[in-house]
Formats: C-alpha cells, sequence, structure tokens
C-alpha cells in the first residue's frame, strides 16, 4: 500500500506511454500531470464503488482531505473532477477557477451510480446536482425512469435554445 500517489505513479506505471512523457517534463509540469493522474485514479475508484454500493456497504470513498466530520458529503469539482469535502469546497474553488475557464460547481458523488451513468455530465451539473438533499431529491436523483425523463426534456429544451 503506498500512501504517496505520486511517487505510485511514477514508480509502478513508469513504462506506460503517458507517464513516460511526464516523467521528461520539468517540475512544474510534471507535479501538475501527477495530481490530474492522482485525481482521475480518484474519480475512477469512487465511481466503481458507487455503481457497486447497494446503500448497505461500508467502503469509503478515496477524497482529497479527510474532515473530522463524519457527516460530511463527499462532491466531485466539475472543472477539475477532484473529490472534495462539500464543507471545504470553497476553498478549492478559488484555486480551481484561476486554474480553468469553467466555473466549478459541486457534484455530489451519488451520482456516480448506475442510474446515471448514461447521462451527459453537463445534465448532471445542470439539473441532478441542483436538487435538495432530502428523500425527494434522493429519489429525483436516483429513479433511472425519472433521470431518462428529465435528461429527454434537458435535451429537448437545449434544442429548442440553439435554434433561437
Amino acid at each position: 500500500m503506498e500512501t504517496n500517489l505520486a511517487q505510485r505513479i511514477t514508480t509502478v506505471h513508469r513504462k506506460e506511454a503517458e507517464v513516460a512523457e511526464v516523467l521528461k517534463q520539468p517540475a512544474v509540469v510534471r507535479n501538475a500531470k501527477l495530481t490530474e493522474f492522482r485525481k482521475r485514479g480518484m474519480l475512477k475508484y469512487n465511481e466503481s464503488i458507487m455503481k457497486r454500493k447497494d446503500g448497505h456497504s461500508t467502503e469509503l470513498y478515496q477524497r482529497e482531505r479527510t474532515s473530522k466530520c463524519s457527516e460530511d458529503e463527499l462532491v466531485i469539482c466539475s472543472a477539475c473532477k477532484g473529490c472534495y469535502s462539500e464543507t471545504f469546497f470553497f476553498h478549492h474553488k478559488k484555486m480551481c477557477s484561476a486554474k480553468s475557464s469553467a466555473l466549478p460547481q459541486t457534484v455530489p458523488v451519488a451520482l456516480l451510480s448506475s442510474a446515471t451513468s448514461e447521462v451527459p455530465e453537463e445534465f448532471k451539473i445542470e439539473v441532478l446536482a441542483r436538487f435538495s438533499k432530502d428523500n425527494v431529491g434522493e429519489l429525483c436523483r436516483n429513479d433511472p425512469v425519472l433521470v431518462k425523463f428529465g435528461e429527454k426534456l434537458y435535451e429537448k429544451r437545449s434544442k429548442i435554445q440553439k435554434k433561437c
């Protein structure tokens, strides 16, 4: 078990083309790319957990920093795809908005479930992420029929707006 993900990437995956190319770069570029790899790996891991979860699983998600508060919601940054605690997302938003042209928004990790896997990313950010955190909001996010119906309405609306 490696605690430093950048070190693990450079040692275990050094023969992969993408990693080998990054290792030739200057330190600033290399560190930025390794951070990107780490975020991508964490997102992939969290997606696999969410797809396996049946509501009773005790498997933990990976995120940037652990919080002292166990009730913290894990959210994903829409711009860089990093996983963060919802309580401290505003710290990340300040840094990420300076680097990215897109405005970072929170996307709940629950949207990684199998019910929303085929849904476009824009629909997740614009519609599904904005539901409240009560029973009705969870039903609207997780019911496959409601999600598909909402997606169709969203596509229809965006087509009409493009014509105008």
